[in-house]
């Protein structure tokens, strides 16, 4: 009697039945077609290919051909399979070549029912030769949404997998845990599948209560981070359940750790800086509960799974809010009670385009994540939108949302979008201020206002006057606030308070504003051709450094730079530090360029 997928299933996995979307994906594969299948990380992804591998091994022999991204997931994924009998197997670096060659021989003998591989390895001439000698059942791509650059965890090679997809002849299944509808469409048009079956599961996690806390600074969201700790009973050895804490960056991941220990919460630090022996070391520490809490960047990321995280803490928000339920969402994979707790500000917005560059689709994430945060919908709810929008309700009464521990009226709003580049003018601007002056004064200057206070100090002959005015009120305004919490501005006064840029020297007291701008007179040309081979030196420089960045030359510093420079040559950072238009940003990284020429031209 033939068996069937059903048969396979609870004979070789032990399963009565099919979960939401499996037998689906799986008859299509059966049936000869393709596959998309989005399901939440627990819901059983690997069962929608492997079913059918073993099925098709059982009656012609066949092999299936595996893509995976990590090392760790193909040990794993294998030792589980063979441990229930299947003929599975990996090739990948760590082996010796006589296992490989082991390997290869039982490959082409028809021995092995599931061969895990890198994309590397998947799309290399070697493998597409030596697999074309092979009956192939079907191919699989795990962790698909690395193939979209519009993906949280993009990976290049896996844009070259439609070689193996369309060279092998056998049906293709691409499985995520983590994918909007634009990466769904991309991951499959990429791969070329042919009309696939498309199944989206139930992302919802009735177990987890999702919480935000708006949290600017670090002291409050160390002092909340250690007050929740405690109230968890993280601060003792002994306990029920571990903690994650993820954070930006490799130095916060320390800093948090560091904080936590001082303050008796044993935590360790978990980050891509370290050796790979270290992070292994702490790893095992963390699986062995020799402490309870860890502190990481999302280098601890696919692969990694505890049942018992009570709590999953972003003291950091994310980039993207896939990511964000991926991470969060090794909580709870018990299916007891857990915590999800996001920390957000909107620097974490500022800190997040910094790390990503110009990453596709980097802004349409910042919104979804803002959106999340600044919600009044069902955290739930939000995040199950997020990757089907035709969800119309969920079952969730545990969200801080639900729960009415929001703030309540007037209802959060967003932040103006404060891009890199303005923040960049703007900090430039403070730097070129010629004295302390308010914000909202500030404001009105560079947006080119003529009020009687703009007048009177004789801000409106400043270089900057007028320059952001295609700018609104409220980005400038944004834009300050941001610089002053990073601490790239200082803030200073009670009554009528100032800003001025931080670690730069204050004008004396007293000294009389209204009369002319510059801080240093212009001094006579003594030598016309020294100060001639200045302009020549920095113009020079200006387009070298130009092409070498992919800039436009008025980006590196305008033309009044050259002219203010030839006008009244500098001789440290701090005279440069009184050049118009050349602010801190562009002092710390051309500056001793600048000074070099200065000093060659007049030697």
């Amino acid at each position: 009697m033939r068996k069937t997928p059903r048969d396979v299933l609870k004979a070789v996995f032990g399963f009565p039945q099919f979960r939401g979307g499996q037998e689906r994906a799986v008859d299509a594969l059966v049936a000869g077609n393709d596959a998309l299948v989005l399901l939440p990380t627990g819901a059983g992804k690997s069962l929608c290919y492997q079913v059918p591998a073993v099925l098709a091994h059982k009656t012609s022999r066949a092999t299936a051909v595996v893509v995976s991204p990590l090392i760790a997931l193909m040990n794993d994924q294998v030792s589980s399979l063979q441990g229930l009998g299947v003929s599975a197997e990996a090739i990948h670096s760590n082996l010796a070549r006589d296992q490989q060659r082991e390997i290869e021989s039982r490959l082409l003998n028809q021995e092995i029912a599931l061969l895990y591989v890198s994309p590397e390895r998947a799309t290399s001439d070697w493998f597409l030769r030596m697999i074309g000698n092979v009956n192939v059942s079907l191919n699989a791509i795990d962790e698909a949404h690395c193939l979209s650059q519009w993906g949280h965890d993009f990976r290049p090679s896996y844009m070259s997998l439609n070689k193996l997809t369309t060279q092998v002849k056998a049906p293709t299944i691409a499985l995520t845990a983590t994918a909007t509808a634009k990466v769904f469409l991309e991951i499959s048009k990429r791969l070329g599948l042919k009309t696939p079956e498309t199944v989206i599961g139930d992302f919802s996690r009735p177990n987890l209560k999702f919480s935000v806390h708006p949290l600017s600074k670090d002291k409050e969201r160390l002092g909340k981070l250690v007050e929740i700790m405690r109230e968890r009973g993280f601060n003792k050895a002994l306990g029920e359940g571990r903690a994650l804490i993820y954070c930006s960056t490799r130095k916060r991941t320390e800093m948090v750790a560091s904080e936590l220990t001082a303050a008796g919460i044993n935590c360790g630090a978990y980050h891509a800086g370290k050796e790979k022996e270290k992070r292994d070391q702490i790893q095992r520490a963390f699986a062995a509960r020799k402490y309870r809490v860890l502190a990481a960047t999302n280098a601890f990321g696919m692969g990694i799974d505890y049942p018992d995280i009570r709590v999953s803490l972003h003291f950091d928000a994310p980039g993207d809010l896939s990511a964000y339920y991926q991470e969060a969402g090794r909580a709870g994979r018990d299916r007891q009670p857990a915590e999800c707790i996001l920390f957000f500000g909107e620097r974490d917005l500022m800190t997040q385009r910094r790390i990503q560059g110009s990453k596709k689709g980097i802004d349409e994430a910042l919104s979804a994540v803002r959106s999340y945060a600044y919600s009044q919908d069902c955290r739930q709810l939000t995040i199950c939108r997020h990757f089907n929008p035709t969800v119309k309700s969920v079952s969730c009464i545990e969200c801080d949302v639900c729960l009415g521990e929001t703030p309540t009226a007037p209802k959060p709003q967003a932040p103006p979008d404060v891009s890199q580049d303005l923040l960049d003018k703007v900090l430039e601007a403070v730097g070129n201020l010629p004295f302390p002056i308010g914000r909202a004064t500030t404001c009105k200057m560079l947006r080119g206002s003529r009020a009687q206070n703009i007048v009177k100090l004789n801000l409106h002959e400043h270089e900057d006057f007028g320059r952001f005015k295609r700018f609104k009120d409220a980005d400038i305004t944004q834009a300050i606030a941001l610089l002053i919490e990073e601490g790239k501005v200082s803030v200073s006064g009670t009554k009528y308070p100032t800003i001025w840029l931080t670690g730069k020297a204050r004008p004396t007291r007293g000294r009389k504003r209204t009369t002319t701008l510059r801080s240093k007179p212009i001094r006579a040309r003594a030598n016309p051709r020294k100060f001639s081979d200045i302009r020549r030196g920095l113009d020079n420089y200006r387009r070298r450094m130009a092409k070498q960045l992919q800039w436009k030359p008025y980006m590196v510093f305008q033309k009044r730079v050259i002219t203010a420079i030839d006008d009244n040559p500098p001789t440290s950072l701090d005279d440069l530090a009184r050049v118009p238009g050349l602010g801190p940003a562009k002092i710390e990284r051309f500056g001793e360029d600048i000074l070099e020429i200065v000093r060659s031209a007049q030697r």
